[in-house]
């Protein structure tokens, strides 16, 4: 039998362990009090459980009837983005959305004028009141994301940087 992605990617199938308890206690959060960690960040090496939290993320938050929620990767948002010669024509786009769940943020490496271009829509996206959740393999104190680090340094008052390990086998 094949599962489909909801049932594949659920948070009752997500091994906890002490390496990636923080981030999957801020999904939980997420879930339970939508904004209280906005935006959040999660990053961690490949194949440590980043995507497979957002997915669960995304499958709880849409069991909400008035609650409306995109899983995105960074390529299509970016295409949506570079796209749209205005703010307003992405307004019109991902504002009918509560909650914008953003995978694989790492092609903004090296691209200031993006990341601007990037950071102006997410502050304009939270400061609606809408929550944003973003994973990704690159560090973002160790990486030329200089930009959104910075956004999301200043937001940190209300939001979070996570850091996500893969668990370490037991014996």
């Amino acid at each position: 039998m094949t599962l489909t992605l909801e049932q594949k990617y659920t948070f009752n199938n997500f091994s906890v362990a002490e390496e990636n308890e923080l981030a999957y206690a801020v999904a939980q959060n997420i879930i339970k009090e939508p904004l209280k960690y906005n935006p959040a960040f999660i990053y961690g090496k490949t194949y440590s459980g980043k995507t497979h939290l957002l997915r669960a993320l995304e499958y709880e938050l849409k069991k909400r009837d008035d609650y409306k929620v995109l899983y995105e990767t960074e390529e299509g948002f970016l295409e949506n983005l570079l796209r749209a010669a205005r703010m307003e024509k992405l307004k019109t786009d991902y504002w009918q959305y509560d909650a914008l769940l953003l995978d694989d943020i790492y092609s903004l490496n090296g691209k200031p004028n993006t990341q601007q271009a990037f950071v102006e829509f997410l502050d304009a996206f939270w400061r609606s009141g809408r929550q944003i959740v973003m994973v990704s393999v690159l560090n973002p104190f160790k990486s030329d994301l200089t930009i959104v680090t910075n956004y999301m340094t200043a937001q940190c008052e209300r939001g979070i940087i996570v850091d996500i390990q893969k668990p370490i086998a037991g014996p």
